[in-house]
């Protein structure tokens, strides 16, 4: 009998714990409404907080968002691990969006004076310089590469540890996205941008027409040249 009661007691236990990962709080550490956009063409919109939930829409890559609050604590979906979000679109749709495809802007981190602008793009910066190497879905390192030095705005791009382009780059920022701009006349990689998400930073590039996602090697690299 005691077995039993025991049993049942963990088993409540458990179901609150699922029941409370889902639980729908207003967040100290963003302060809603912010904007979002979305990463991922096709990502679903449901019912509310949950795979199980009924799909009641997708989205667009790039669309805008209207985020009003967030589940209390992350959920693990495969290898991603994020909060959902109730969302709005432009369009009026409403309904819970999983987080790991969305941008989430941070004001109480940064908001509109003059410093926190700065603060932000100082900090993209540092993220976005350094040896990036193309990254398959499974994580798997590629071989071409792009090279953005911090100190000289110079880069180089090629395979393995050849160089095949180099000279300068320009960056642009808009909100938590930095824009780089090879100043070369025919790119290695264009449309090239990075991304801060929350505290991720996401850096993608187009290569020979298709996307592809970046991995960091090197924060502080040195030009192969100087490497033989």
């Amino acid at each position: 009998m005691k077995r039993s009661i025991l049993i049942f007691f963990f088993i409540g236990l458990t179901l609150c714990a699922d029941k409370n990962k889902n639980q729908i709080v207003n967040n100290d550490d963003v302060k809603f409404p912010v904007h979002s956009k979305v990463l991922q063409d096709g990502l679903k919109v449901r019912l509310s907080p949950g795979i199980q939930s009924p799909e009641i829409g997708r989205l667009k890559k790039n669309e805008s968002l209207t985020l009003f609050r967030r589940s209390a604590g992350s959920v693990k979906v495969g290898k991603l691990n994020a909060h959902w979000y109730h969302v709005k679109t432009d369009a009026g749709l409403t309904g819970w969006v999983y987080g790991a495809y969305l941008t989430i802007e941070r004001p109480s981190d940064y908001g509109n004076s003059t410093n926190d602008k700065e603060k932000l793009e100082k900090q993209l910066i540092k993220k976005v310089t350094g040896r990036w190497y193309g990254v398959t879905d499974t994580g798997k390192l590629k071989t071409f590469y792009l090279t953005l030095f911090p100190k000289n705005s110079k880069f180089e791009a090629g395979w393995h540890n050849k160089i095949s382009q180099k000279g300068e780059y320009e960056l642009t920022f808009e909100g938590q996205s930095i824009y780089v701009d090879l100043k070369v006349k025919h790119p290695m990689f264009k449309d090239i941008y990075g991304e801060l998400i929350g505290q991720t930073f996401v850096m993608k590039a187009n290569f020979r027409k298709e996307e592809w996602k970046f991995k960091i090697t090197e924060k502080n690299p040195k030009s192969f040249t100087e490497m033989k």
